[in-house]
């Protein structure tokens, strides 16, 4: 890891822990992931959907991590909750129909 990045890393972590609901808590929780920390990105993630629960990039990455911990139907819960909320994102679509696709559910339904 760079010295920027552990720097933006401090920066993140300092700005999430001053305020749950900033934006940046998605990018942060993607730092842990890259990290391979999935324990603090769920966290991250947990914490910041509670202040902001539409926030699509954390349900995103809260769903890989699911599917890393190999949580299939707890991903599809995440991306499906998303997804019936109205909210596009051509990624949660994306993961969800590979996830679908994962559990065999029917193609009709998907």
């Amino acid at each position: 890891m760079t010295n920027h990045t552990i720097h933006i890393k401090t920066k993140l972590e300092n700005l999430f822990a001053q305020d749950f609901s900033n934006p940046t808590f998605p990018q942060l929780a993607e730092i842990y992931l890259e990290e391979n920390d999935l324990s603090r990105a769920r966290t991250v993630c947990q914490i910041g959907l509670q202040a902001c629960p539409n926030n699509i990039d954390a349900q995103y990455i809260l769903a890989k991590i699911e599917l890393l911990d190999n949580n299939i139907v707890k991903a599809e819960k995440i991306l499906k909750t998303s997804y019936d909320n109205n909210t596009f994102s051509e990624k949660i679509i994306k993961l969800l129909i590979e996830v679908r696709d994962e559990l065999n559910r029917s193609k009709n339904e998907t």
